[in-house]
């Protein structure tokens, strides 16, 4: 069987150290041979000298073979390893082209593989804290913006648009709290309260939702926005397409030391088939077209592991229920 076909076969210094004193060897042993059948056949004294200088010679070349051949690469790369350790040059190990076994070749394949991820993180981390600066003063003039909207609404008796203006403004700043990853549950009821009450604002005439949860529970800690994903999916998946009035119903219990938040629509629901499929692109991770319901999947298996997630019960013409099951967390316990 032939193997990487094609492909010069790479060379290391312990293998060469190993053929170089192999050949040293032989040549030694051969000169040594030569010289005690010359003294057993022929007692002419210009032909020892002949053979003797034959020897120095073939040992003088092998020196310089082992020194070109192993000294110096030994240097080189002893060099590149002194100057990343010093500082130097980051990307001296990158410069060795030999290296001493296969394994240690593996082995910085592997280191430089993590390097590269390690400068990818450090640029993304960088990119991030830009991010971070510049929706730490953007926010300010949001919330300014629309203060003013609301006072120019009541100057104008505009009751309504002015409720509206302040759960926009509230939504918003639940949404970014000040970069928190993690709010308390009575913050994201709220958050998702002020969603539904301009999106009631809109669909005025159709939708309808009820909120019920245990002011026990109201401590418990969570990542933010996973409710408001699912009352979107829930209004336009499943109350939009039916044409008439719907209800969302959000309860939020807690059962074996898990918090559950249930969202329940009266929706068009869907069939068997399409639910399994859904329940598998979850499992797997996969995107599909249910991206709210992906992402908030998604975090929650990202920040708790697989013992927790979505279930989802869906009936078709007669609703869909998704159910976040989540570690119960009471505000500022660690992950």
């Amino acid at each position: 069987m032939q193997k990487n076909k094609g492909k010069p076969s790479k060379s290391y210094l312990a293998d060469t150290a190993v053929r170089s004193l192999k050949s040293f060897m032989l040549l030694y042993l051969f000169s040594i041979l030569l010289l005690v059948m010359i003294f057993l056949t022929v007692r002419v004294h210009y032909i020892v000298i002949l053979a003797c200088a034959f020897s120095l010679c073939l040992f003088g070349l092998n020196l310089i073979a082992l020194y070109r051949r192993l000294y110096l690469p030994f240097k080189k790369t002893e060099q590149s390893m002194q100057s990343y350790n010093l500082g130097y040059n980051s990307n001296a190990l990158q410069e060795i082209q030999v290296y001493y076994t296969e394994e240690m070749e593996k082995t910085f394949a592997k280191f430089f593989s993590l390097f590269q991820s390690m400068n990818a993180i450090k640029l993304t981390n960088t990119h991030a804290e830009y991010r971070a600066s510049q929706n730490q003063i953007n926010p300010h003039f949001l919330y300014n913006t629309l203060d003013t909207l609301q006072w120019k609404a009541l100057e104008h008796g505009a009751h309504e648009l002015s409720d509206l203006i302040v759960s926009l403004s509230s939504f918003f700043r639940i949404s970014l709290s000040k970069g928190k990853e993690f709010i308390t549950l009575e913050k994201e009821l709220e958050h998702v309260k002020n969603y539904l009450v301009i999106q009631q604002f809109r669909y005025r005439d159709i939708l309808e939702y009820n909120i019920d949860c245990d002011t026990e529970l109201y401590k418990c800690s969570l990542p933010k926005i996973l409710i408001q994903p699912l009352v979107e999916n829930a209004i336009y998946h499943g109350i939009k397409p039916k044409l008439g009035s719907g209800a969302i119903r959000i309860s939020v219990f807690e059962e074996d030391n898990i918090l559950k938040i249930a969202v329940k629509d009266d929706g068009m629901g869907m069939d068997e088939k399409k639910l399994n499929q859904i329940k598998n692109n979850l499992d797997k991770h996969y995107t599909g077209k249910n991206y709210g319901l992906y992402n908030v999947s998604r975090r929650i298996f990202l920040n708790f592991g697989e013992n927790y997630g979505l279930d989802i019960e869906s009936e078709e013409n007669t609703g869909t229920t998704v159910t976040v099951r989540l570690p119960k967390m009471m505000e500022d316990t660690d992950v």
